[in-house]
């Protein structure tokens, strides 16, 4: 069985992290709103007064300092949002920087073979010439 790269299952938590944060985040707006759209703190369900800072991995919510100890004394999975979304937004970094390198050596490779692929039917309309 081949093992998956360390960078492909940082790539899948990355990417759980983002479903899951949209997912969490999201039960706690109003009317289907977008939670990386949404300009304010983002409030508890449960407390209103509190803003929601963490996700509770097990069961997908979003928790405020209040929740969190009830959810973590249960053996939950916790992780403060800030830090989810910087390994998020480093993710992106590192996939946006990816995808521009491989355009520019993509750019490059077509722009030789244009050249040869010119040059070639220079060669041929030459020859057909004489």
């Amino acid at each position: 069985m081949r093992q998956r790269s360390s960078r492909s299952n940082s790539l899948d938590r990355s990417s759980d992290d983002l479903h899951m944060f949209t997912e969490a985040v999201g039960q706690n707006l109003q009317g289907g709103q977008n939670p990386f759209q949404h300009s304010k703190q983002v409030t508890c369900q449960m407390h209103p007064e509190c803003n929601v800072e963490y996700i509770c991995k097990t069961e997908r919510i979003g928790l405020c300092s209040k929740c969190l100890y009830s959810h973590y004394k249960e053996g939950h999975q916790i992780q403060c949002i800030k830090d989810m979304l910087k390994n998020i937004k480093s993710l992106v970094e590192d996939m946006e920087s990816k995808v521009i390198t491989k355009s520019k050596k993509n750019k490059t490779f077509l722009e030789e073979h244009r050249v040869k692929l010119d040059e070639y039917i220079s060669n041929k309309e030459h020859l057909l010439q004489e």
